[in-house]
């Protein structure tokens, strides 16, 4: 089966997030890596940025609490899963 040929922007994005997935794993004995839920991880977390920065950037908008970041968060782990 063919891989689609993804752009350079794609590949940095994907980059970016398994960089910054890998590092919410435990190194602890009995733990093993999971690659798919480091990749979800480093993609949650440059949602979430990506969800404050535009907040920061426009102060009128809509009250943004702990449970609008908490379903970004989720939406990624389901997808992991």
């Amino acid at each position: 089966k063919q891989q689609p040929s993804l752009s350079d922007a794609e590949l940095s994005l994907i980059a970016a997030a398994d960089n910054l997935g890998s590092r919410i794993q435990l190194r602890s004995q009995g733990f093993l890596a999971n690659v798919r839920h480091h990749r979800m991880s480093g993609l949650a977390v440059l949602e979430v940025a990506q969800v404050l920065s535009d907040y920061w950037k426009c102060p009128e908008s809509p009250q943004l609490g702990w449970r609008e970041m908490i379903n970004v968060i989720v939406k990624w782990r389901q997808l992991a899963e």
